[in-house]
């Protein structure tokens, strides 16, 4: 069943080139939510490959490799494909897990908020999507976003809805306010979303994804 939304423009926020597709390749597929699509990558700067590409990608072609992956995913998908030139927390300090003990920088987020903003409005978006971090497994560029998508719903006139943080979480759904999608996926779709993983993503594919695609559902909802 598809959700009747009241916004036009919808983008989906993804931390990292993949992040949007292993959360909600079948919703975006399926035009689950209506309305035009636009996906964001925010960290696009990386010299991220999975540890068995390492020998196949060089470290200053894997940026742009990354990004034209998205691009890949973007036409496939029917969206527009727009990203910003944030690097990656590897790159800022060579860590990937979130710890509480971490400060994240209230200049951050608002130097980081203030550039995707004014993409968001220069396209007239009036919804976006973000992953929601759960639990004590959280990547910081994740969490990252999560306060930026936070700050420009606060800000500006626009819906913040929320997906699961596959591959690292997923919300119970009785800690979620308001469901508007959620989907177990079948034998045939766990297949075919793993199938065009590795398509459309062949620097990243890795078991631990595809096992992620295998044991999380797809969930967009309201906090």
């Amino acid at each position: 069943m598809k959700y009747k939304s009241k916004v036009n423009r919808i983008c989906f926020l993804s931390p990292h080139s993949d992040d949007t597709f292993l959360e909600l390749y079948h919703a975006i597929s399926n035009r689950i939510l209506q309305g035009e699509y636009y996906l964001c990558t925010v960290f696009a700067d990386s010299n991220y490959v999975d540890c068995s590409q390492t020998d196949v990608y060089k470290d200053d072609d894997i940026s742009e490799m990354r990004k034209n992956e998205d691009a890949v995913f973007a036409k496939k998908m029917g969206m527009h494909y727009f990203f910003l030139k944030e690097p990656d927390c590897l790159l800022r300090f060579g860590d990937v897990y979130f710890d509480e003990c971490h400060h994240i920088s209230k200049e951050i987020i608002t130097s980081i908020s203030e550039k995707l903003t004014a993409c968001l409005e220069e396209r007239k978006i009036d919804c976006i999507i973000a992953p929601f971090p759960y639990g004590r497994k959280q990547h910081y560029d994740h969490r990252l976003l999560c306060e930026i998508a936070q700050n420009i719903a606060k800000c500006k006139q626009i819906t913040l809805l929320w997906t699961n943080d596959i591959p690292y979480s997923s919300v119970p759904l009785d800690k979620v306010k308001r469901c508007l999608w959620h989907k177990k996926l079948s034998r045939e779709q766990v297949l075919d979303k793993v199938s065009n993983l590795d398509q459309i993503y062949p620097s990243q594919t890795c078991d631990y994804y595809k096992n992620a695609i295998c044991d999380n559902n797809e969930s967009i909802f309201v906090l």
